[in-house]
């Protein structure tokens, strides 16, 4: 509902004044939303959140219903649900299916410690609205008691008391928002409350939640008007990790926290954007691992769905230097492949790969592996099927979808147990065998996980020689990691050393996206270049360039890696978008 200092004339111009964040309010945004998200797994993990239960009659200690009644989703979202969920039947959310309900602290109360108390915030509020039969909750305004309590103090001009002694003594048990809901929902969800998926929060009012909603606009679309379907982020992102340590971000963090037991495990997606009625929006999904294939279910659905209606945001573009640049780093890589071939002999770290048993992946990973599972929409299967000179048929039950992810403390190169992990370093690739495959689909390495995080910190970065031996798992590059699995899967030397294609699903590396961009504008005038696109080999400049981009140095890195193993190679590339992706 929108707030009453809003008029529908002036959302929207009220939006727009709010000056972005800065950068450094972007990054420790970000910080916050690092820490939620691991507090998150931790919870997941079976770390207790020490989380209380509530009975429905717990609020009616300092608090009031103002209402709890039926009454009809908004339009904004009712039109977003119907676009995402498609409900049918009996799961319509038609009126009589939606509960508004309305609590109010504004009456005494007696505190944790059997105290009366007769000072209270009439101003803490929750209003929203509980969508059993969509698994949803519209959040309209939110007032906790405890902030209330902070800003009484303020304005008094007096110390504000510490955090645990306003839980303690100054707010009601039942105060935080994320028991508030839990326990109206549960009231109202009966025995599918464990179903919850959806948090909306609607017409955001919150200054910091808008000005980081407004720095992501502003990079992505040059804009603040950015109607639904907006924009959309994982937590593999720094935007989502951002919006995850917003205000409006943090209590999604902590019902997932508090509710790891009944919710189980999820991935979360965000999505924000703005109505001309309600003006900011932000959607949390909390998606279920039966619908969500680690980043390639039905949240990659609906990104393939989204880039069907507006082209990819490019944050950055490629300049004439840039292309050189990446032209450079290719040479490089090139030139070492070539090295490699010439001594027929690998230049990796030793061990080598006979030394990284699949269990390698024990110490520090955590692996889903799911076979008979494609990227959604047929793309690949079309592309295989129309390579120039080629017909290759694949189909989903050739294909084996493997996520490894740094999930837990691991023990170094030294020997010496590290218990420092980054959740957001991720390998999750399709492993086809049978046609001489592997179409790598979200790829967030270690090292790298490790340099932001000491860069977030503003500490000297170690060198990288430091992170593989301390800071790592041994097993921990993408090369390594892949041919570890690619060999298993495989399952034998010969088969494995026939590997031919390494494909790239959607790419979201803004270096690759903007020299991607340059080159398609440099041959076509456009950003839009379906399949077959176009190949270049190595003997061009355009070529090397790639082999230069961030997502082509590891297919360098396997090449000269695996030297022994796979031979000679002459090495090709083709780059071209599939509904606004780039591949």
């Amino acid at each position: 509902m929108v707030p009453s200092k809003y008029s529908n004339a002036n959302v929207l111009s009220t939006l727009v004044k709010r000056d972005p964040a800065s950068e450094e309010e972007f990054e420790r945004a970000k910080e916050h939303g690092d820490v939620a998200y691991n507090e998150i797994q931790a919870a997941f993990s079976g770390c207790d959140s020490n989380a209380q239960e509530f009975a429905p009659e717990a609020l009616n200690n300092g608090w009031t219903r103002k209402r709890d009644q039926n009454d009809p989703l908004e339009k904004v979202w009712a039109d977003a649900f119907q676009d995402l969920i498609k409900p049918e039947g009996d799961k319509i959310p038609t009126k009589e299916r939606v509960f508004n309900v309305r609590v109010n602290q504004d009456k005494p109360f007696t505190n944790k410690q059997g105290e009366q108390v007769d000072e209270f915030s009439p101003s803490a509020r929750y209003y929203q609205y509980y969508v059993p039969v969509i698994s949803a909750i519209v959040i309209s305004e939110i007032n906790s008691p405890f902030n209330q309590v902070r800003r009484r103090y303020v304005f008094a001009d007096k110390p504000v008391p510490s955090s645990q002694y306003i839980a303690g003594h100054l707010v009601p048990p039942l105060n935080r928002w994320s028991d508030v809901t839990w326990t109206i929902w549960k009231e109202k969800a009966g025995d599918t409350a464990n179903n919850l998926r959806y948090l909306a929060h609607d017409a955001i009012e919150n200054e910091a939640t808008d000005e980081i909603a407004a720095y992501i606009f502003a990079k992505a679309r040059n804009s603040q008007d950015v109607p639904y379907p907006g924009l959309d982020f994982g937590m593999d992102s720094r935007e989502g990790r951002a919006l995850l340590g917003t205000p409006n971000g943090i209590g999604t963090a902590r019902i997932l926290i508090d509710r790891a037991k009944e919710l189980g495990k999820r991935e979360l997606r965000v999505r924000i954007f703005t109505s001309d009625t309600n003006g900011l929006c932000m959607l949390w999904d909390m998606v279920p691992p039966k619908s969500q294939r680690r980043g390639l279910g039905v949240a990659q659905l609906n990104r393939r769905e989204f880039y069907a209606k507006f082209p990819s945001p490019l944050v950055k573009h490629a300049t004439q230097e840039d292309f050189l640049r990446h032209k450079r780093q290719g040479d490089t890589a090139y030139d070492d492949v070539q090295r490699a071939y010439a001594r027929n002999l690998s230049h990796a770290r030793k061990p080598t790969v006979e030394d990284f048993p699949p269990e390698s992946l024990a110490n520090g990973w955590l692996r889903d592996d799911q076979d008979g599972v494609l990227p959604p929409d047929q793309v690949w299967e079309t592309i295989f099927a129309n390579l120039p000179g080629q017909s290759i048929t694949l189909t989903a039950q050739q294909s084996s979808f493997i996520t490894v992810a740094w999930e837990k403390p691991f023990t170094t190169r030294q020997g010496l147990q590290n218990p420092d992990f980054d959740s957001g370093a991720l390998y999750s690739q399709f492993y086809i065998p049978s046609i001489s495959a592997i179409i790598a689909a979200n790829n967030h390495s270690p090292a790298q996980r490790v340099k932001d995080r000491f860069r977030r910190r503003q500490q000297p970065i170690p060198s990288s020689e430091e992170i593989s031996n301390h800071y790592v798992p041994p097993l921990s590059r993408w090369s390594d990691v892949t041919w570890t699995i690619w060999r298993q899967k495989a399952g034998s030397n010969t088969t494995a050393n026939r590997l031919r294609y390494i494909a790239r699903d959607v790419i979201t590396n803004e270096d690759t996206r903007a020299l991607m961009e340059f080159i398609f504008r440099n041959y076509r005038g456009t950003d839009v270049v379906p399949f077959p696109g176009l190949e270049f080999g190595m003997d061009t400049d355009e070529g090397r360039a790639l082999l230069g981009t961030p997502n082509g140095i590891g297919t360098a890195r396997l090449l000269i890696d695996r030297a022994a193993q796979l031979g000679r190679r002459d090495p090709r590339v083709r780059i071209f978008t599939s509904r606004h992706d780039f591949s």
